[in-house]
């Protein structure tokens, strides 16, 4: 997976002119054709590849390699790594999406809500026990984007400012906390929820990732019955 005070809709996050670049870089074919087949082959292989390796050390040349096309036939439909590793993050997040049977909008703020953002992130770690490979990815591209020339680190940037301002309004709902107090704790409860994983990578047996999850949750004073 990326992932960003309390209003149903989701702030306004400028988008960068780096990404307007990648995203006008991305050749979409037509649904069910054989180029979209071929585009998702070359998405599926850039993240089985960025989860073993990270992005920073994976060529354009080897995904194309791996994906059974020629380099050249890679660059007509991503210019440049910049764009396809944009995309491959959010092709996580749409295989993610399609599993959990959400709204094709879920992760990109106009559908996280006050009212749903702490069930979404537990749907998340079930839809992540079940996919070890994606948890790796995300672990290993957000680690990376911290770094401010990373392709991906604005979207991060937005990711997790949309599921603070989300968690806010959804932790002020459900224990009466301040604005502040709400903030705090959403920003604990992500920080928990992305450590864990990083534990679960190591040792998936020893670590129930959920469980572990709603237990903080009760330290928080957040009544989860309903999650």
């Amino acid at each position: 997976m990326p992932t960003d005070t309390h209003h149903t809709e989701s702030p306004q996050v400028s988008v960068s002119d780096d990404e307007h670049r990648a995203k006008r870089s991305v050749v979409t074919p037509k649904q069910g054709t054989k180029g979209e087949r071929t585009r998702e082959r070359i998405l599926d292989t850039a993240l089985a590849l960025f989860a073993q390796s990270g992005s920073n050390a994976v060529s354009l040349r080897s995904i194309a390699a791996k994906s059974g096309i020629s380099h050249s036939g890679l660059l007509r439909y991503f210019m440049n790594k910049n764009a396809l590793v944009l995309a491959a993050i959010e092709h996580r997040d749409i295989l993610f999406i399609r599993t959990a049977g959400m709204p094709l909008d879920h992760f990109t703020g106009r559908s996280v809500t006050d009212d749903n953002a702490i069930s979404l992130l537990l749907d998340a770690m079930r839809y992540n026990t079940q996919t070890p490979g994606t948890v790796a990815i995300f672990v290993k591209l957000s680690a990376e984007a911290t770094a401010p020339d990373h392709p991906a680190h604005q979207y991060f940037e937005r990711r997790y400012a949309i599921l603070v301002d989300k968690l806010s309004g959804n932790f002020a709902q459900r224990t009466g906390a301040t604005p502040d107090q709400a903030e705090r704790m959403a920003r604990q409860f992500i920080a928990f929820t992305d450590g864990i994983q990083i534990q679960w990578l190591l040792d998936p047996k020893a670590t129930d990732m959920q469980s572990l999850a709603l237990d903080y949750l009760h330290q928080l004073g957040v009544k989860t019955t309903d999650l």
